[in-house]
């Protein structure tokens, strides 16, 4: 479910701002639950 950077259309950079920070606000959380 973790999407990274590179998996983002470059031509879609609309959604690129929020799924980027939808992925760092799951990738945080992930990493809260996994590793802390």
């Amino acid at each position: 479910m973790i999407l990274g950077n590179n998996s983002i259309p470059i031509f879609d950079r609309s959604r690129k701002r929020r799924i980027r920070f939808f992925s760092n606000n799951i990738f945080s959380q992930y990493k809260r639950m996994r590793i802390y």
